[in-house]
């Protein structure tokens, strides 16, 4: 009797802390279900959102079956109650939605910091040698599957980086009420939510309010366990007031301005989850201005002498020049994009980033005219 009220006694202790759901156990990768009364469904027929109180909860996805990529994109929408300053942004996104004491836990489902991935362009290995370990190249598919958290306030200053460019090269767009952006391999989600909170206008100046152009944020990630923590994320914002989930409906899908039709206020800020790998979406590929990839780790082809940097693959380059329009930007990290692909690097900028000791930031802006080769 003693042992079972100890038992009872420990169960309430971590259920206080946080560690054990009252309704269904163990946290696992930071999602959590329960038993509720009211369901709707995703734009995806294959997963099933519950509500209760105004909240959409997820269904609960063990971290380990993150191998299992092969279900349907699944996609996720909120527009912002109202948008933020950049300080208070990341503190939302740090002490909150995301916080900061709880990245060693995201690193643990969602791989390793690139600062803990051997990174080498070029490497012999002897074929005599009789040991088993091996050296992972930047060439190497696994490195796209690294999980890190780039900072927010260097991602700002790319942005508004990247924003003088895409204006300056096109000047139709000056007036347009709502701009797109996507980050390819959105990981948690932290980037997207961080930016459709403070983003207003063409930049994210505090006092830009007069600016009526509006972002829609798009983030893409091929993990389960890492969309369904920017889901968890999500919902926390929505449990906070900052948050108001959209009913997306793909088959409604283009309106005056390419974007959400789903998205009633156009003066709001939004932001956009998908579940599913970065080929399947070339329609959201084609209706964005600015294009942020963490590219540190991914694959590479090599260095070039000319550009004075490591250039992506050619599966990276082949990905966005096949969807996005002439005039399209994009960010990359630590590599940068092939002019033979159309891409035309316009600038770079040294941020930091704890991960790697700090990042370069390429700028590309897609001329298909400009490339040497197809």
């Amino acid at each position: 009797m003693i042992h079972l009220r100890l038992i009872v006694t420990f169960l309430l202790i971590l259920q206080s802390l946080n560690c054990i759901d009252a309704f269904t156990g163990p946290r696992l990768a930071g999602v959590t279900t329960r038993r509720y009364y009211q369901s709707c469904s995703s734009s995806s027929s294959s997963s099933s959102y519950y509500q209760r109180g105004g909240s959409l909860i997820i269904p609960m996805q063990k971290a380990n079956n993150d191998d299992d990529n092969k279900d349907e994109n699944s996609t996720f929408a909120c527009t912002i109650r109202q948008r933020l300053s950049q300080q208070d942004g990341q503190k939302i996104l740090n002490e909150i939605l995301l916080p900061t004491r709880e990245y060693g836990n995201r690193i643990r489902y969602g791989g390793k910091p690139p600062s803990q991935q051997q990174d080498v362009v070029t490497a012999t290995t002897s074929s005599s040698s009789s040991s088993s370990s091996t050296i992972v190249k930047a060439s190497d598919a696994r490195t796209s599957y690294t999980y890190g958290e780039f900072p927010m306030s260097s991602l700002d200053d790319l942005m508004n980086l990247a924003l003088t460019y895409y204006f300056h090269n096109n000047n139709n767009n000056n007036n347009k009420k709502r701009l797109t952006m996507i980050d390819v391999g959105s990981g948690c989600g932290r980037l997207v939510l961080y930016s459709a909170l403070t983003r207003r206008g063409g930049s994210n100046n505090n006092n830009d309010d007069c600016c009526d152009t509006c972002w829609t944020c798009h983030g893409i990630e091929i993990s389960n366990a890492l969309h369904d923590e920017a889901l968890r994320a999500s919902l926390t914002g929505m449990d906070h007031g900052w948050f108001e989930f959209v009913d997306h409906d793909h088959d409604h899908d283009d309106d005056d301005d390419g974007e959400l039709a789903d998205v009633d206020d156009k003066q709001k800020n939004a932001f956009v989850l998908h579940r599913g790998f970065a080929e399947d979406f070339d329609d959201l590929f084609r209706r964005a201005n600015i294009i942020f990839a963490y590219s540190t780790v991914f694959e590479a082809a090599g260095f070039s002498e000319t550009l004075g940097a490591i250039v992506l693959n050619q599966k990276w380059n082949e990905l966005f020049s096949k969807s996005c329009n002439p005039g399209t930007v994009v960010i990359t990290t630590d590599r940068c994009l092939d002019p033979a692909f159309g891409w035309q690097l316009v600038d770079q900028l040294d941020v930091d980033n704890r991960e790697v000791m700090g990042s370069t930031g390429y700028i590309h802006i897609f001329r298909p005219s400009s490339s040497s080769s197809s």
